[in-house]
């Protein structure tokens, strides 16, 4: 089957010993590892950019550019998919020699996440990305939207640990950003305690 791996949880070295061309390699990558990139992938998404991991890198800059450096080895025949709505993701998609896919943020209106286990308008501007990649291995959008039922997020990532007395209990210890706890406040209603 297909590999899914990287910052996800899944090491990729896991799967060194395994490599197929018969198979899709799925990889999270994070900004510490595309800074050294000296290969860009056939795939390259990147669905925004915040403020982030300057003790590391220095610099906003910086960090901004450990990102970039996932594309700057893309060829025409690759293919860069991103949000507009940043605006350095659209420079750099004008800069690229390779295909590129801006989703349409406001299409999260036609994104239906009842009966899923995925919660915010952050997480369906994610399945709109998915839904790009999907199409170009001709995966029509009904199949991509089907596989959310049975999609499990991310431990520790707005994940719903229990409910006890009418009481539900999530967790978001993953959430390091300002921006990313913004999210999961705006995603998750009612809230009656936060604990940080």
């Amino acid at each position: 089957g297909n590999v899914l791996c990287g910052n996800i949880g899944y090491p990729m070295i896991d799967y060194l010993d395994t490599p197929s061309e018969q198979k899709l390699y799925v990889i999270e990558l994070g900004a510490y590892m595309t800074a050294d990139l000296k290969l860009s992938p056939n795939i390259a998404v990147i669905g925004n950019l915040f403020r982030e991991h300057i003790d590391y890198f220095g610099s906003e800059e910086a960090y901004y550019q450990a990102k970039r450096n996932m594309l700057v080895h893309m060829q025409p025949e690759d293919t860069y998919i991103y949000n507009p709505d940043f605006s350095l993701l659209q420079q750099w998609a004008d800069e690229l020699p390779c295909n590129k896919r801006a989703i349409k943020p406001a299409g999260i209106a036609e994104i239906d996440l009842h009966n899923t286990a995925i919660i915010g308008d952050h997480n369906k501007l994610n399945i709109l990305l998915a839904l790009e990649v999907a199409d170009i291995f001709k995966i029509s959008k009904a199949n991509a939207l089907s596989c959310l039922s049975t999609f499990k997020p991310l431990a520790h990532r707005l994940e719903k640990v229990a409910e006890i007395h009418d009481v539900t209990y999530i967790d978001d210890a993953i959430s390091t950003t300002p921006e990313s706890t913004l999210a999961a406040l705006q995603a998750v209603k009612n809230i009656d305690c936060l604990m940080l």
